[in-house]
């Protein structure tokens, strides 16, 4: 069900995520520690990163796992970022394979990347969130899929003129609303980056919440799905919203979205 990890602080390789950590996305990919669902995350692999100075995210995606892919390793070791997101997928049952797919999704300045799911994609949960869309959102859809159009809610969100924790929350909570009413299961853990912060989310409704951990050290932050070192790591609580800058973490509680501990 997908491994995430985001750094924000002074410019680093993007391999530092992927390949340089003793557990970092390569090794999460085949052998993760925390998955509530599935075994292995090996459907794709996505990086987005902004260089230092720039005002938008570069994005790469690959179907490969990271290790598979011909160009990741050189590139990850030569290209940099003062933030960097990135992720391997573990496809859904039913949600389509391919680049499309593929996490981060990069719009208007900002990246996402969802480890979850939520049930009635194809039925009133997903009909009511594409009817929410405005036509120009709607032509980024390209693949039915639910991370992507939570994504697409999360800038529908952004263009309305909230901020992004705001955006991030509304999205997760109309979803986590749809499936109340329809009584159905959703996993919202998600991670959003707009080049000077991230926005995340550990929820679930009907199910335990995917594991979400941040770090902070004294000039850079980290979020991630699980730990990428021996390091001192600290665990988001289930049903929170936290925002990680460089100056380090702010949570809240997300109402009515809890989820277990993993």
């Amino acid at each position: 069900m997908c491994r995430i990890a985001g750094y924000l602080g002074p410019s680093r390789p993007l391999a530092d995520l992927f390949f340089s950590p003793p557990h970092g996305l390569s090794d999460q990919a085949y052998r993760p520690r925390e998955l509530v669902h599935g075994h292995v995350n090996v459907d794709g692999t996505g990086v987005a990163w902004w260089p230092e100075g720039a005002d938008g995210p570069l994005r790469y995606v690959t179907a490969a796992t990271p290790w598979a892919d011909p160009n990741l390793r050189d590139l990850a070791a030569r290209l940099t970022g003062t933030m960097i997101l990135g992720a391997v997928r573990s496809a859904t049952p039913g949600v389509g394979f391919g680049t499309d797919h593929v996490a981060p999704f990069v719009l208007d300045g900002v990246a996402v990347a969802h480890n979850g799911w939520f049930q009635g994609l194809a039925g009133p949960v997903g009909r009511a969130l594409v009817a929410d869309l405005d036509d120009d959102l709607l032509g980024h859809l390209r693949v039915w899929n639910d991370s992507r159009l939570l994504f697409l809610t999360v800038v529908a969100g952004l263009r309305d003129g909230l901020e992004l924790p705001k955006a991030m929350a509304r999205a997760v909570t109309r979803i986590a609303d749809l499936c109340v009413r329809h009584d159905l299961v959703c996993s919202l853990t998600v991670v959003a980056g707009d080049g000077r912060r991230f926005v995340a989310t550990r929820a679930a409704l009907g199910e335990r919440a995917n594991s979400l951990y941040t770090r902070v050290a004294a000039n850079a932050t980290w979020v991630a799905s699980e730990p990428l070192d021996d390091r001192d790591w600290s665990p988001v609580p289930p049903g929170s919203l936290v925002v990680v800058t460089a100056d380090g973490t702010d949570v809240e509680p997300l109402d009515g979205l809890e989820g277990t501990a993993s």
